[in-house]
């Protein structure tokens, strides 16, 4: 539980620090564009986890981060004009949220603000599933976790091509 280790051991210069890379990400604009938007939406997320004091689980959320496939990024601005602006409305909510709950060293709503947001990233995963490219996050109708739009070939196993 990164955020909750975050609002645990968060000192006052973390607490700056994730004040900052919030107000960075929402200063990108009405829209969220690939090359400007991500880079500040993740540098909010590894401040969290630098929050935590513990390198390691800012080392498996950069590994995370970069695994997003970009149909699910993409498919924050996927819709018509309200829909793209219900979710940026969505996705800063819960990021201002995080931010506060860490702020005030409030574990609980930091989790539930987590969970909201991973539930808001499912739907959107869900909402871009037949983007071309889309290595899926969320569960499909079989109920398996992972990697379902990737070719196999793609992910050899035990040095298999």
């Amino acid at each position: 539980d990164i955020v909750a280790l975050a609002a645990e051991k968060a000192t006052e210069a973390d607490k700056q620090a994730i004040r900052e890379a919030l107000e960075e990400y929402e200063t990108v604009g009405p829209t969220i564009a690939e090359d400007t938007g991500w880079p500040a939406h993740d540098h909010f997320h590894r401040t969290l986890a630098e929050a935590t004091q513990n390198p390691i689980l800012v080392l498996i959320l950069q590994s995370l981060l970069d695994l997003v496939p970009q149909p699910l990024r993409r498919g924050l601005l996927t819709g018509t004009g309200d829909e793209i602006a219900e979710r940026i409305r969505s996705e800063r909510e819960i990021h201002r949220n995080l931010c506060e709950a860490v702020a005030q060293g409030d574990e609980t709503a930091a989790r539930e603000w987590m969970t909201r947001h991973a539930e808001n990233e499912d739907q959107i995963d869900a909402d871009t599933a037949d983007l071309p490219g889309n290595g899926r996050l969320c569960a499909s109708a079989d109920g398996q976790h992972g990697n379902h739009g990737a070719n196999a070939d793609d992910n050899p196993q035990d040095g298999q091509t």
